[in-house]
């Protein structure tokens, strides 16, 4: 699963061409100094800003749903400032182990291997701190884990995110293991992890009730 922020079930072509009148548009508009506000100095975002506003989107669908990301990201700058800039430290670390990547020797390939996964590793912990909530950290959740099993790596999650374990539960997937601890039927704890699927509800309010 991706976020898709752009098209409800696709990327944003970002090696699309600008049309054949862009430059007498941005010249007669000055639409550079619009862009060069949008991009805050950003490279990337400045050649995106260009293709974006200048090929025409005529489909009402679309623009509806990008107005509906955009409702979203107003009301949570700081999560999508942080994911953003996640996302790109992730992307330079990717372009360093570019040499790694031709080597075929077991060691450079490890190498690369632990490096992109120290990188995983930091970006969960960074997005652990930015979830403010369980439809939030879920969605979080689910792209991240379905980043890291696109890129063939086995995940041990340990989560309490019910939306987040459902989703993945509902997929009936051979490759996913679902574990869970074992209550009787008087609820009493056995102590064990047996196979099944998550539950909606929490068994923590015994535990809350004994302690305090």
């Amino acid at each position: 699963m991706k976020a898709f922020l752009m098209y409800k079930d696709h990327n944003f072509d970002s090696a699309v061409q600008l049309p054949a009148n862009a430059q007498s548009l941005i010249q007669d508009l000055e639409l550079n100094s619009l862009f060069t506000v949008m991009a805050d100095n950003d490279k990337f975002l400045f050649e995106i800003t260009q293709k974006v506003i200048l090929n025409s989107l005529l489909d009402k669908t679309t623009i509806i749903y990008r107005q509906t990301v955009l409702t979203d990201c107003l009301k949570n700058p700081a999560v999508i400032k942080t994911i953003y800039d996640l996302s790109i430290e992730a992307i330079e670390c990717e372009k360093k182990q570019y040499l790694w990547r031709i080597n075929k020797y077991p060691s450079a390939i490890l190498h690369r291997a632990l490096n992109v996964l120290h990188s995983f590793m930091k970006l969960l912990k960074n997005l652990r701190n930015i979830a403010e909530n369980e439809r939030e950290g879920s969605e979080i959740s689910e792209q991240i884990v379905q980043a890291l099993l696109e890129s063939h790596i086995k995940v041990f999650f340990v989560t309490h995110q019910y939306t987040f374990a459902n989703k993945f539960y509902q997929k009936n997937s051979t490759a996913v293991l679902f574990l869970r601890a074992e209550r009787k039927i008087d609820k009493k704890r056995t102590f064990k992890l047996i196979e099944g699927g998550p539950l909606s509800t929490s068994y923590g309010a015994d535990l809350y009730y004994k302690i305090f």
